[in-house]
């Protein structure tokens, strides 16, 4: 006999059996918007990555690198995976940000300059980044 068992949804407390995430449908959306709006305020560089400029930028890196890992540091490395990433190597997105001294249309000329970006696989983009934290 099988039976259906529900998750409690960790946002509002109600029985789901669609959680995501631990939360249910409704809660799940707002959770998302809140978590979002927090990284935001904590890492104001990150907003790049939904503007069309950067996604442009990305594609010509993509492009440009032959849709292939070139970072290639990690044991791990994928350089034909389809979950490739537009890295800033080797100088990270922060500093960038540190360097335009908060002015952000000059943060954007920087972060979506071409020279500046690698095509990574996960692996190897999640190395670089651990390392530049460590630096």
């Amino acid at each position: 006999m099988k039976v259906d068992v529900a998750t409690v949804c960790v946002g509002c407390g109600t029985p789901t059996k669609k959680a995501v995430k631990g939360r249910c449908p409704t809660c799940a959306p707002k959770h998302e918007l809140q978590r979002k709006a927090i990284r935001h305020d904590r890492e104001p560089w990150s907003r790049l990555y939904s503007l069309a400029v950067w996604k442009r930028c990305r594609a010509a890196v993509l492009e440009r690198d032959g849709h292939r890992c070139r970072l290639r540091i990690s044991p791990n490395c994928k350089p034909n995976s389809d979950r490739l990433r537009a890295h800033h190597s080797p100088t990270p997105a922060r500093e960038l940000w540190r360097r335009a001294r908060g002015v952000w249309e000059r943060f954007v000329e920087l972060a979506c300059d071409p020279d500046g970006v690698v095509t990574a696989c996960e692996p190897c983009d999640a190395l670089d980044d651990a390392r530049m934290r460590a630096a």
